[in-house]
């Protein structure tokens, strides 16, 4: 397997785009080749088994017995709280949650990054590596989840961007507790996409440096991300095809969905759910992305707001094949703030996806209603993916976080005006039956470790600094 760049014909090995997270074009990596693997060599299998066909494909230069010692070592009951690692829940007949939250930090953001660290050492030692150091954006989970995965790992140190006065309470303590000797969570003053723009900035300007990313920019996290649509599917094996409705900020999830559909996952449509940062709904529907005259709106879901969604660089080559397009739509991005499609390009991208979006009103009500109707109580970011349009097509919502990470979508919700963030917490846990996890109970009492806030023009002189300092360690 080799993987190429989406901007140039720049080549490398699966071990080196894990190592680099971004091609030195300052493109992303992409398979070469899709696998094929029909549903049915997934029925019975068990998330783990799923994993080594897929990791053996797309990372064949790493050793066999090193992937599947990753693979023992990240899907397990340690790491998982449900045993087959996610849960498909029925709504209805022909409705689906696929709840991805069982991890260690009650987020999606878990199914990828539990085996990040094992891929990245594994990659390491092919490559002689003595010290790497993953420089992470954040828009509330990956930061977390990114840590508590490589906490006190030798050889590795971690330092995350996030947006100081954009994530939820419980994203910000879970950062901000967070435990290990080799972890840096800084808080900026700006959003997402300033912290993206950051960590992009740096890879350019710091090539030299033993560095790597943690963000889905990085195939070691996009990958995994395949593996829970074929473990959902193989568990429904439904008889037409179905829709899949992803939650959508840094489009990882959705592009993992496309991956799986062009493998051969029995997927019909993908449809795009945004917040009121509705940059990718208006892309999807008209073929122009464009943030020229947008600023980021704060909303109940915070880890979708965001204005620049690297990944969907990753679907334009995919749909295209085309280097130089693609290379062009980024230069007029960056230097325009915007891109637009031609109409055949955007009619063959709509044989695929679908899109819409929801208000925080909106939200709210979705949450309320489901709350009522079917005593089912989801995260924000979840409620963005019902569907608004009845639809006669079987569909699986992708169900992203616990609701326990966002008590306050939930003081507007259920008018629990007078209550603290925990006490709403336990007010969820006592009238619904929702698993309130540990880890997240337990940050009621955890001691604050980390309070470095930062002007984001001084991002790059404080991760030099810390660099410095872990490779000397």
């Amino acid at each position: 397997m080799n993987y190429k760049s989406t901007r140039s014909t720049t080549h490398a090995t699966p071990s080196q785009a894990i190592l680099n997270g971004l091609a030195p074009d300052g493109g992303l990596y992409v398979p070469k080749t899709l696998m094929a693997l029909p549903l049915e060599s997934c029925i019975s299998k068990t998330y783990q088994e799923i994993a080594e066909m897929i990791f053996a494909y797309y990372f064949d230069d790493i050793p066999h017995d090193a992937l599947m010692d990753a693979i023992t070592s990240a899907y397990n009951t340690h790491k998982f709280s449900h045993p087959k690692i996610t849960n498909v829940r029925s709504v209805d007949e022909t409705t689906h949650l696929l709840e991805l939250f069982y991890g260690e930090t009650a987020a999606f953001k878990d199914q990828a990054l539990s085996i990040y660290p094992y891929l990245i050492k594994a990659s390491m030692d092919l490559h002689h590596t003595r010290h790497l150091t993953i420089l992470t954006a954040t828009s509330g989970d990956t930061g977390k989840a990114a840590m508590e995965a490589l906490k006190d790992v030798n050889g590795l140190s971690i330092a995350v961007l996030y947006p100081q006065h954009g994530t939820s309470t419980m994203q910000a303590l879970q950062m901000q507790t967070q435990d290990g000797n080799n972890v840096f969570p800084i808080g900026i003053d700006g959003d997402f996409d300033d912290a993206q723009q950051a960590v992009k900035s740096f890879f350019s300007a710091h090539s030299d440096l033993s560095i790597s990313s943690a963000n889905s920019i990085n195939i070691a996290r996009l990958l995994p991300q395949v593996i829970y649509y074929y473990d959902a599917l193989s568990r429904l094996n439904p008889s037409t095809p179905v829709d899949i409705y992803v939650p959508t900020g840094n489009f990882g999830n959705a592009l993992a969905a496309y991956i799986a559909k062009e493998m051969g996952c029995p997927i019909r449509k993908i449809v795009i759910c945004t917040n009121d940062n509705n940059v990718l709904y208006d892309f999807f529907t008209t073929g122009v992305y464009d943030i020229q005259k947008r600023h980021l709106v704060k909303t109940h879901s915070p880890s979708m707001d965001i204005l620049v969604s690297s990944n969907l660089e990753r679907l334009l080559y995919f749909m295209f094949k085309d280097e130089r397009k693609v290379s062009n739509w980024m230069k007029s991005l960056n230097e325009h703030q915007m891109f637009t499609l031609d109409q055949n390009e955007l009619d063959e991208i709509k044989t695929v996806f679908d899109a819409q979006h929801m208000s925080n009103s909106q939200t709210e009500s979705t949450i309320v209603s489901l709350f009522e109707s079917k005593g089912i109580l989801v995260d924000p970011h979840t409620a963005t993916a019902f569907p608004q349009t009845p639809s006669k097509h079987p569909k699986i919502i992708v169900s992203t976080a616990s609701p326990y990470k966002f008590p306050n979508v939930y003081r507007a919700c259920f008018h629990l005006d007078s209550m603290s963030d925990f006490d709403i917490l336990d007010y969820i846990e006592a009238h619904s039956q929702e698993f309130y996890p540990e880890h997240l109970k337990s940050l009621r009492d955890k001691p604050i470790k980390h309070q470095t806030f930062i002007p984001k023009d001084e991002v790059e002189a404080v991760l030099l600094d810390f660099i410095a300092k872990e490779e000397h360690a």
